[in-house]
Formats: C-alpha cells, structure tokens, sequence
C-alpha cells in the first residue's frame, strides 16, 4: 500500500479542535452560518466537503501536520496535537492596542470580530492585520493575535488520496 512521502501531493480530510472540544475549522462541513447556505453538503459556495490539498514539505501547513501525514496511506486515521508555539504561538499584550473612533480614517465602521489591515498604504508596504476586539462609544480595541494564539490546536486527519511528484 502506497504511503505518504516528502515531496508528495495528498488530499486530506480535517476536523480541528481546542483542548475544550470547541470545533474551529473543518474540511468536512461549514462552519460560517452568514455563508447563506441552507445545505452546505450539497452547496455550490464552497461550503461544502472540501479536502485540504497541499505538497508535504513545501511549508503549506503546520510542520507537525506534514509530519502526522507522512507514512499515512489513503483511508488511514490519525489524530495529531499542536503545542500553542507549535501552532499561533503564544498571546502577545503588546499587539492589543485601542483607538479613538476619531482616529479612525472616514467611512470606516468597523464590527467586533471583523478582521481589518491596518497600515499598508502604499504596494510595497504590506499591511498588519487586526481583529476588532471591542467596540465602545469613543474607542475601539484592537487585537493583533491571531484569534487562535495561546491555544493548542487538535487535528483529526483523514488521507484522502496521494498524488506521487
């Protein structure tokens, strides 16, 4: 039987967790409910079943994920944990900054949970992304964590297919 090696194209099915359970990603249903479908299995959005694709060993995904991956064959299970550093790292105070709403550049009304780009305003310079944290009547916090850091984050991985390079 054929198993994943360095270098080689796979196709896996993916159900990520917290340590509480808490699903926050997963290549077999939709998670968005404002997506607007009323049966993601069987949508045409995107929503739907969609393995994850990518070459082992061009950096794509987590390390520990190619590594999980390699030696799997098509149909074969395994569950694989990261540490937070393994994944978005640990929560960093000094990225949580606020900003009177005055500040703010005309036309912008952001909404918590939004994620935004600040900074970048010319091509050559790439923007930071943040996520609005908290809004109140003159400021708003922003986050510039990944939503995800601090946390260690469980995948149950399922090969789908090997593609051989």
């Amino acid at each position: 039987m054929t198993q994943a090696k360095m270098g080689d194209r796979v196709k896996l099915h993916f159900v990520g967790k917290l340590d509480d359970g808490t699903v926050f990603e997963s290549s077999e249903e939709c998670l968005d409910d404002a997506c607007g479908c009323d049966d993601h299995a069987e949508s045409d959005c995107g929503c739907g079943p969609q393995p994850l694709e990518f070459t082992i060993g061009d950096g794509d995904v987590f390390a520990a994920i190619e590594q999980a991956v390699i030696g799997m064959a098509p149909g074969e299970k395994r569950t694989v944990r990261l540490s937070a550093e393994e994944a978005f790292g640990e929560r960093d105070e000094d990225l949580i900054f606020d900003m009177s709403r005055e500040e703010l550049p005309e036309g912008l009304d952001p909404e918590e949970g939004e994620v935004l780009e600040l900074g970048g305003e010319s091509e050559e310079e790439e923007g930071f992304p943040v996520w609005v944290a908290q809004i109140t009547d003159d400021t708003i916090i922003f986050d510039g964590n990944h939503p995800l850091a601090g946390h260690a984050l469980n995948f149950e991985l399922e090969l789908m297919e090997i593609t051989e390079q």
